[in-house]
C-alpha cells in the first residue's frame, strides 16, 4: 500500500492518531509526548483509553525534552527520585499476549527499569536494563519467565526495547532484532499484572531509578508482528509507520495560510499588457 503521507522527519506536538491504522489494533497506551505534554505534570495517553500518567518528584518545565535526534518529545529522568505512574487499568493486559514497547537512553547506573509493574508487595518488571546492561524482558507465566538479552547496551546511546509475548513464548527484541527467546510453562494468571506501571523506576527494592531518558512507551494487548516491531525500532520512523500506513497523523490545517499582500502577484490590465507587448 502506497504512502498516504510524506513521512514526518519530527513529530508535532498536536497530533493525531490513526485509529484505521493497523497498529490501532489493541492499542492500549501510546505515551508519544505532545498533546500539551510541555510544562505539564501529565505524561498523556494518546489510545482511546485515555491512561494518563503522572510525573512525580519532576519539574515539568525541564523534564520534557526535545530530542533533535530523535524528532519527539521524551522524558528525561535525573536518576535520584524521577518516576512516572501510569494507572491500575493497564491491567488489561494481564499475562495474556501483549507487546510492550519504549526508546530508552541510560546515562548511567545498572540494573535499572524501563517500565515496572508494581503489584503492591513487588515489582514485576516488564523491561529492563540489567546489571551486566543487558536489555531484560520479564512476563507473569507460571513462576515467572526472563528472556535476558546478549547484546550489551552502551551509555549515552538510544535503544528500542521490546518485550513480545505469545502464548508461553517470551521475546526480548533490541533494535528490531529478537535479541533473546525463552519459552514459559504454563499460562499466568495476570493477577499481578493488575495494578499501577511505573517508568523509570522499581517499585521494590526502593531506591533504583532511571538515569536518561525515555520515550515512546507503548502497550497492545496482542503480541505485534516482527516486521512491526522492526519498523517502529526505526527513530526516524516518527509518524509510527508500519505497511505504508502510519499511526501518528499531523494535524489538520483549520484555516488557509496567511500571505503577505507583498507576496501577491499584481494583475497587468489588459490594455496595459497589449501596449507592453506592442
Amino acid at each position: 500500500m502506497g504512502r498516504l503521507y510524506p513521512r514526518m522527519r519530527e513529530r508535532p506536538e498536536e497530533f493525531r492518531i490513526n485509529y484505521e491504522a493497523p497498529l490501532a489494533e489493541g492499542l492500549v497506551f501510546a505515551g508519544l509526548g505532545g498533546h500539551g505534554c510541555v510544562g505539564s505534570m501529565v505524561y498523556p495517553d494518546s489510545s482511546l483509553y485515555a491512561n494518563h500518567g503522572t510525573l512525580t518528584n519532576m519539574d515539568a518545565a525541564t523534564d520534557w525534552v526535545w530530542s533533535p535526534e530523535l524528532g519527539r518529545w521524551v522524558l528525561d529522568f535525573d536518576g535520584s527520585n524521577d518516576y512516572v505512574v501510569l494507572p491500575g487499568s493497564l491491567g488489561i493486559i494481564g499475562a495474556g499476549d501483549h507487546t510492550v514497547m519504549a526508546l530508552f537512553n541510560l546515562r548511567s547506573g545498572k540494573d535499572k527499569d524501563i517500565i515496572d509493574n508494581c503489584n503492591g508487595t513487588r515489582g514485576s518488571v516488564l523491561l529492563q536494563v540489567d546489571r551486566d546492561l543487558k536489555l531484560k524482558a520479564h512476563a507473569l507465566l507460571s513462576g515467572g519467565v526472563v528472556a535476558t538479552g546478549t547484546t550489551t547496551v552502551s551509555y549515552n546511546k538510544w535503544y528500542h526495547g521490546c518485550q513480545r509475548l505469545q502464548g508461553t513464548r517470551l521475546l526480548a527484541i533490541l533494535d528490531g532484532v529478537v535479541d533473546a527467546v525463552r519459552e514459559g510453562y504454563g499460562a499466568g494468571s495476570g493477577a499481578a499484572l493488575a495494578h499501577s506501571w511505573m517508568i523509570g523506576a522499581r517499585y521494590k527494592p526502593v531506591g533504583q531509578f532511571w538515569n536518561g531518558q525515555i520515550g515512546d512507551v507503548i502497550a497492545w494487548t496482542h503480541a505485534l508482528p516482527l516486521q512491526h516491531i522492526a519498523a517502529l525500532a526505526d527513530p526516524s520512523n516518527v509518524d509510527l509507520r508500519v505497511g505504508g500506513v502510519p499511526l501518528i497523523l499531523p494535524p489538520r490545517r483549520r484555516f488557509w495560510p496567511v500571505v503577505s499582500e507583498q507576496a501577491i502577484p499584481k494583475m497587468v490590465p489588459w490594455h496595459l499588457f497589449q501596449q507592453v507587448s506592442a
